[in-house]
């Protein structure tokens, strides 16, 4: 899809993109619920203001299914439970996004982005003084066992800052040092092909 040369990303040649949209800076996309819910960001559950850094965000989520084989935000029983119990899908998932990213500052910055007045300020924060509680499992990324590549972790970490204004852009994330794999590549031989 995107080839890098001399440190810039090039021309897209040929994509597949069911809802997509060019917005130049400093344009946004608000008020619509975009993109299948397990790669959403936090602020992508809110209905707010949608640009770059939300596709970052979506573009960690994917990176650590594609290493680690896990969806962050699945239909898992812990979800299907607390629906049961009323709760609804979307705050599960921003909980969980709360747990596994956040960091204090990466909260302010989300709480002024969706508007430090929103209703839902209010439930990060909630989000925020339960994110360690005994009865969930939602540790944060950099705890998880399986996160042993320290490169794989600095990036996802600075891809999925809760602050849209800090995240990689996708040029800084292409010189990130995780995508300096060069001497690790290994192609597997299919003999029979």
């Amino acid at each position: 899809m995107v080839s890098l040369s001399t440190g810039s990303l090039d021309v897209v040649d040929k994509a597949y993109i069911k809802h997509a949209a060019h917005l130049p800076d400093p344009r946004c996309i608000k008020g619509s619920l975009v993109g299948h819910e397990y790669w959403r960001s936090p602020e992508a559950h809110f209905n707010d203001k949608l640009n770059k850094p939300t596709d970052m965000f979506s573009f960690a989520l994917v990176c650590i299914h594609a290493v680690l084989g896990r969806i962050v935000q699945p239909d898992d029983a812990d979800l299907i439970n607390h629906v049961k119990r009323g709760s609804y899908p979307t705050l599960v998932r921003l909980q969980r996004l709360v747990s596994y990213f956040g960091c204090g500052a990466g909260l302010q910055g989300l709480k002024r982005h969706v508007g430090e007045e929103n209703v839902y300020c209010q439930i990060l924060e909630a989000f925020w003084e339960d994110r360690s509680a005994d009865y969930h499992d939602s540790r944060p990324f950099k705890e998880w066992p399986d996160v042993i590549d320290a490169d794989f972790a600095d990036l996802i970490i600075k891809l999925t800052n809760l602050d849209p204004g800090e995240r990689l852009t996708a040029e800084e994330a292409l010189r990130h040092p995780w995508f300096d794999m060069t001497d690790d590549i290994v192609v597997p031989c299919d003999e029979n092909q």
